[in-house]
């Protein structure tokens, strides 16, 4: 993990309040300190990825199913998007239909990541994208050899 990826943000584009709270549980879980930045649709995400006092994200996480831009038409924009295609994208999303799945992979998608509604199982599939996100875990103590 690259140390300026630890003073990145994540953005999350979800428009679930339940599903944004289980996202920053897991992440502070997992002892990530990435400020998370989210918003509720692809309209909104698209604005602050263009706005003039952003940073670029070291991941976006995006949900598929959401009303006015679907994951799958803001995944289409980011990707045509010299400046933006590469963000590494993960749907995080309740579908396991295949079709979302394969298009998801067709147009860029760094993984797929399904919402279980187990805890645990959700918080193992986050772990999966863990090398885009900074951890407070300290590296383990080198081992000093005998004098």
């Amino acid at each position: 993990m690259t140390e300026t990826c630890h003073l990145r943000e994540i953005l999350l584009v979800e428009d679930d309040s339940v599903d944004v709270m289980i996202v920053r549980r897991v992440l502070r879980d997992l002892a990530v300190t990435n400020k998370l930045v989210h918003v509720t649709d692809g309209y909104q995400a698209l604005a602050h990825l263009k706005g003039q006092d952003h940073e670029t994200p070291c991941v976006i996480l995006l949900d598929l199913n959401m009303p006015r831009m679907t994951g799958i038409e803001f995944l289409e924009t980011v990707k045509a998007d010299e400046a933006l295609k590469g963000i590494p994208v993960v749907v995080v999303t309740t579908s396991e239909e295949q079709q979302d799945v394969t298009r998801s992979f067709e147009l860029g998608a760094t993984a797929y990541v399904f919402k279980s509604s187990d805890y645990g199982e959700f918080r193992q599939e986050i772990r999966t994208i863990e090398r885009y996100l900074a951890s407070v875990r300290p590296p383990a103590p080198l081992e000093m050899a005998p004098s």
